[in-house]
């Protein structure tokens, strides 16, 4: 019988019937307000939502591995020519290199030195003049493609096994790396100019360091790292930079060879695998092709973020060093990225968006320098962040391709055995309000765990503060009347403070200094250091040596990392070492063990023992040189994964992780000792990597020269600001002869960010007036920072260069107050409104007090709706402070602290006179 065409339609359809059920479906995990993420069963993101509009872009994998475990030994071809200069004439130049901008230096090729070959490039200052000096060698032009990644890296060495800079802290990345061409450049170093056309003739457009010249390099070392080039590059030159320092007779020199640059054939791989429902979770489980690298990722839906938990896993038992790529694919082309609270750049299809910082001193790994990063178009807000308690080197980006991505770089290494072979990372996905845009997705960062940005131990109870050394009994002069620190010494002058309300800190640095000779003679070399660990020159000294020799950082060399050889001011007359340690508590008779033994029990003990009361530990240069360490013993007591020194591709622990572990042993232990209400603080120096310690730390102090200077940027103090969010923050200003004018500028800056202003130790002869600025500034932070400032203001000005920010939380009750610091940041005087949300901040419309906390004027102000709108005027780069009240809520009686910062220079400060803290008021 035959077969009708009818009934073949009816069988076809049911066999699509039948297999239509069976096909797998995209799976997706959503927040409780409105974001979603939709994955295919290979992993693919097939739809991100924010109330129901859709930003994908293209489907694309959702993970990406990229595998650099084997990125040293990738070394053609060679983009440089004679990168070895071993073509040119004798005595002469290399071929295809030049010199640029001698200033007291010398660059010449030499014979008998070298890497590989016969000749090497020497850097020199002039012996004649000893003068700090300075100087370029820059190749031949090398075609460039735009978007195509680039892998430069040379041998250096230096002829006193260390290079004599000045510069290591982080916070100099904000101020001396490049801005310009080499007059402008402050960092030793391989660099990479840029040019639009392809002789490399015209200026060059843009100037990146690719590979900074750290200190120590005893023998032949590496360094190297990698570089984009960036859109409209049609050529690039290599340039060497010399900054070299012989003003106080450092005969600073080093030589370089082999240097090479390649196309960086590494590129992201996408995991191959399945994704399925884990208990409502998305997981994710397969392979990275061709890499012997085992992926999980899971995706978790909270009520107010997606969580992602990610694991990569060894199965080849080498080191392994690689970078992990969680990608959002998603259409955003014309929204903000925010660089920071302030600052936003309007996306462009084809270029890249990033905010990131080296994470090391010791080379070029990039890290994002907030926890968190954000994109708006005025409706939607996107954001992404990683937990603050999980230390990884993480960055930010959105890319050329449209792809919204956290990148991981991290490190797996057989030496760690803790770690099992894996390396795990995390990140939050979260919508903000646009509105409010960064301080949105940050306020809600905050409200994640509001713990890691509020101390629990009310550091604001005290008067003022003063730092030293407290583990020795101590006494004090009979019948003395003068300061306390005039009449006592050890746990005695902790006594004398606490009849003060002054907070005693025991002083503390996770760092390994060390005196190496007289200042009047030359300073001496790497290995003479080393041989000075050997023979302590005090009993002290006895203890302390073989401790900080336990704990210094091995770097890819196999020498142990210096953070500088210098002649400080507050050591005149001798040469300084200091070593950069791994904190880690772990390490048998380390520096960690050594500083709780010797100085926090030391001190608790000696406080005891006659009734006082130890109130903080202090941590001094607090993140000043963070590294990577290579030291097999220490990688393995690793509790955290692990990253991958940038010179060299191998794992390593980076010592944030190990900081955070030494914070909260510290912080355990004063717990368990009945010790809590002592208060952790830091001076920090350190940025991106103290995100993550930030959370374990009561305190935060932001020492400074003052306008201008290394750490006080508006970047770095947006930053500072932000990432201590409602705890305290001071500013002591290190720097001596300062006139009223300068003065003036520093408290009104202070002012604004709620910063806690002192003169410092070395702030000696001031013009007169100028202290009294400060300590006016000082009266009036005290009297709001301790309300805690707040991301979201509620309020905005009309004026583009009139800024705003908040402290307090609102108007609860009529005890309650919120204050308002503005600023006009531009050099001529301006009026401007305020518009405040009075809704928002429990204001009572037209039954509000407003006043100026400066002057004590009233404020007039209308409303508009919802809002109260303030009318003010600032002069020139003026700071007022706007006091928002319930009607009969009077200030409390506040006198006038009188501050001075002793010591050697970190937060101490001393009060004298009566002071009523205006908290509430």
């Amino acid at each position: 019988m035959p077969i009708r065409a009818h009934s073949i339609s009816r069988v076809l359809c049911l066999v699509v019937f039948v297999l239509a059920p069976m096909r797998a479906q995209a799976q997706t995990v959503s927040t409780g307000d409105g974001l979603s993420i939709s994955l295919s069963p290979e992993g693919l993101v097939t739809s991100v939502r924010i109330d129901g509009h859709e930003l994908l872009g293209a489907p694309a994998p959702i993970l990406a591995v990229r595998d650099l475990s084997a990125a040293a030994s990738v070394v053609a071809p060679n983009l440089v020519a004679n990168g070895s200069f071993e073509t040119g004439d004798a005595g002469g130049g290399a071929a295809g290199w030049s010199v640029y901008q001698p200033i007291h230096a010398a660059v010449s090729v030499v014979t008998g030195v070298s890497y590989e070959g016969s000749r090497s490039v020497l850097f020199e200052t002039n012996p004649a003049s000893h003068a700090d000096g300075s100087a370029a060698y820059v190749s031949d032009p090398i075609s460039v493609v735009p978007g195509t990644r680039y892998r430069l890296w040379g041998w250096m060495r230096a002829r006193k096994g260390y290079l004599a800079t000045r510069q290591t802290a982080p916070a100099w990345q904000l101020h001396d790396y490049p801005n310009g061409f080499t007059e402008n450049v402050k960092v030793s170093g391989l660099y990479v100019a840029w040019y639009a056309d392809p002789a490399g003739l015209e200026d060059p457009f843009d100037l990146d360091l690719v590979a900074p010249a750290h200190t120590n390099a005893r023998a032949w070392k590496r360094i190297g790292g990698e570089v984009v080039a960036p859109p409209g590059a049609a050529s690039a030159r290599v340039v060497v930079v010399a900054k070299l320092l012989d003003g106080k007779h450092e005969d600073d020199a080093f030589w370089l060879d082999d240097v090479r640059m390649i196309e960086a054939p590494e590129t992201d791989v996408a995991a191959v695998g399945s994704v399925g429902l884990d208990g409502g979770d998305l997981l994710l489980t397969g392979t990275i092709p061709g890499a012997a690298l085992a992926v999980t990722l899971r995706l978790h839906g909270a009520p107010d973020r997606i969580e992602i938990e990610g694991a990569i896993t060894d199965e080849t038992s080498a080191e392994r060093a690689f970078e992990v790529a969680l990608r959002l694919p998603v259409a955003l082309q014309g929204y903000r990225w925010w660089d920071d609270i302030y600052s936003a750049r309007t996306v462009v299809a084809g270029q890249r968006y990033e905010h990131t910082v080296s994470s090391v001193v010791t080379g070029m790994l990039p890290q994002s320098l907030y926890p968190l990063a954000l994109l708006e178009d005025g409706t939607r807000a996107l954001a992404a962040a990683v937990p603050l308690d999980l230390p990884v080197v993480s960055s930010f980006a959105y890319t050329q391709d449209g792809t919204f991505e956290t990148r991981y770089r991290l490190g797996i290494s057989p030496f760690a055995t803790r770690l099992g072979g894996r390396a795990t990372f995390r990140a939050y996905l979260y919508r903000a309000d646009p509105a409010w845009a960064m301080r949105s997705g940050f306020d809600k960062f905050v409200s994640f765990h509001p713990e890691w940005f509020e101390s629990a131990r009310d550091p604001f109870r005290f008067r003022g503060g003063e730092q030293g050394q407290f583990a020795s009994a101590g006494s004090c002069l009979p019948g003395c009347e003068g300061p306390c620190e005039q009449c006592c010494t050890g746990a005695r002058l902790v006594a004398c403070y606490d009849g003060q309300g002054i907070a005693a800190a025991q002083y503390t640095a996770p760092e390994g200094p060390m005196k190496v000779g007289p200042a009047a003679a030359p300073p001496p070399a790497y290995d003479d250091i080393l041989l000075l660990l050997g023979s302590p020159p005090t009993p002290a000294d006895e203890e302390r040596y073989p401790a900080l020799a336990a704990s210094m950082v091995v770097d890819g060399n196999g020498d142990f990392v210096l953070k500088h050889v210098t002649n400080p001011e507050w050591a005149p007359n001798d040469w300084e070492a200091n070593w950069v340690l791994n904190m880690d508590p772990e390490i048998a008779g380390g520096y960690a063990e050594w500083t709780r033994t010797a100085r926090i029990d030391g001190a608790l003990a000696a406080t005891q023992a006659i009734g006082a009361e130890l109130d903080a530990v202090q941590f001094d240069n607090f993140m000043s040189a963070p590294a990577v360490d290579l030291d097999p013993a220490h990688l393995a007591l690793a509790d955290s994964p692990l990253t991958y020194d940038p010179n060299t591709y191998r794992p390593g622990v980076h010592t944030m992780a190990a900081t955070l572990e030494y914070l909260a042993w510290l912080r355990d232990a004063l717990d368990s000792t009945n010790h809590s209400q002592v208060i952790l603080s830091a001076n920090t120096w350190g940025i991106a990597t103290l995100n993550f310690l930030v959370p374990l730390l009561d305190a935060m102090g932001n020492e400074t020269r003052g306008q201008g200077a290394t750490n006080w940027s508006d970047e770095l103090l947006a930053y500072r600001r932000t990432m201590a969010g409602r705890k305290p923050l001071t500013s002591p200003w290190q720097r001596a002869g300062v006139s009223v004018g300068e003065a003036r500028a520093y408290a009104n800056e202070t002012l604004f960010y709620g910063m806690y202003p002192t003169r410092a130790a070395h702030g000696a002869d001031w013009e007169p007036g100028a202290e009294e600025l400060i300590e006016e500034a000082a009266e009036l932070v005290s009297r709001f920072h301790q309300l805690g400032w707040r991301a979201v203001t509620r309020a905005r000005t009309d004026q583009a260069n009139v800024r705003v920010e908040r402290f307090g939380a609102g108007l609860a009750s009529r005890e309650d107050s919120v204050y308002l610091s503005v600023q006009n940041r531009d050099p001529v005087a301006r009026a401007f409104t305020v518009t405040v949300e009075a809704a928002a901040l429990g204001l009572g419309g037209s039954a509000v007090v407003v006043k100026e906390l400066r002057a004590g004027a009233t404020i007039p102000y209308t409303t508009d709706g919802q809002a109260l709108v303030l009318a003010d005027s600032l002069g020139p780069q003026e700071t007022h402070v706007i006091r928002l009240m319930a009607p009969g809520c009077a200030p409390a009686g506040v006198s006038v602290l009188k501050l001075t910062l002793r010591g050697g220079g970190a937060d101490r400060l001393r009060a004298k006179g009566e002071f009523a803290p205006v908290a509430g008021d």
